[in-house]
């Protein structure tokens, strides 16, 4: 029976059905965010991580090379959990590398192409973790 407030026994109607399995399964899960912070807080700290140590590499000149430093972007996509903002952020640090070699002293120096390649291979690791991550979480 059904009292003046709407109660059926007692117990407030359900506005809607709970979600079923294939609802509950169509449902996109994602990685849950790091220390609270969400991932478009984590991107926007590794771009502006990227940025901070670029700068200070060119203030710092000759006296000593920082770009090996900018692996900070890429560690920083992997705690989003998420393949694409870790990719963006790899992108973002290379074309740093770049950028400050052309600032800071010659091209393509052995010192250069190490901090490249380590950026890079930094870079590709962390995208294919944080697409492992993303998959995995995916499917579960």
């Amino acid at each position: 029976m059904s009292s003046p407030d709407g109660r059926t026994n007692g117990k407030h109607p359900r506005s809607s059905p709970p979600p079923g399995p294939a609802q509950r399964l169509a449902r996109p899960r994602r990685a849950p965010p790091s220390w609270g912070w969400s991932p478009n807080r984590l991107t926007v700290l590794g771009l502006l991580l990227c940025a901070l140590v670029a700068v200070l590499d060119v203030v710092v000149g000759h006296g000593g090379v920082l770009a090996g430093l900018l692996i900070v972007g890429p560690c920083c996509g992997v705690l989003t959990g998420r393949w694409c903002r870790t990719a963006l952020l790899t992108t973002w640090a290379v074309v740093l590398v770049i950028v400050l070699a052309f600032a800071g002293g010659p091209w393509a120096t052995a010192t250069h192409l190490v901090f490249l390649a380590v950026v890079i291979v930094v870079g590709l690791v962390s995208t294919l973790s944080a697409a492992i991550a993303e998959w995995s979480l995916s499917r579960r």
